[in-house]
């Protein structure tokens, strides 16, 4: 999973959004103290994001918060445009088998960043108006992101 914007960003704001719609999704998350001290470094930053879900499996995956240099450095590499204009990474995480954590967090943090994107391994893409025409057609269901 990728959040992309057209604009590089403050590894801050990117991490109050996460965090805000973590908490929106009824997601728990967490940052242990190692990564918490790159906050100010030029070093990716993971942080946790799990759900519980209903049936009891539980579904995490590791969102790595790229820094502004990164950013702009992992950018000269990434080829991708939205809308006409140059994408930057702003998170990446290396796994997209927590199809509905990622359902439920793309909802709530699309709803923050509606100019954002969320991306599944580059090859899908999904704005809040996406998200929004799914939510209208019943909402989740198994492998809503690869259709």
């Amino acid at each position: 999973m990728l959040i992309l914007s057209n604009k590089v960003e403050n590894r801050k704001t990117i991490l109050a959004n996460v965090l805000l719609a973590s908490i929106d999704a009824s997601l728990s998350f967490s940052i242990d103290e190692f990564e918490s001290e790159k906050l100010l470094s030029d070093e990716t930053m993971d942080l946790v994001l799990r759900k519980r879900r209903h049936d009891n499996v539980e579904e995490s995956l590791i969102l790595g918060l790229d820094s502004e240099e990164e950013i702009r450095s992992f950018s000269e590499h990434l080829n991708i445009e939205i809308k006409g204009e140059k994408c930057y990474r702003l998170a990446v995480s290396e796994d997209a088998n927590c199809d509905h954590l990622i359902y439920e967090f793309a909802q709530c943090y699309l709803k923050l960043q509606p100019n954002h994107c969320i991306s599944i391994y580059g090859d899908s893409f999904f704005f809040l108006e996406d998200m929004i025409r799914l939510e209208s057609k019943g909402g989740y269901h198994q492998g809503w992101c690869f259709k």
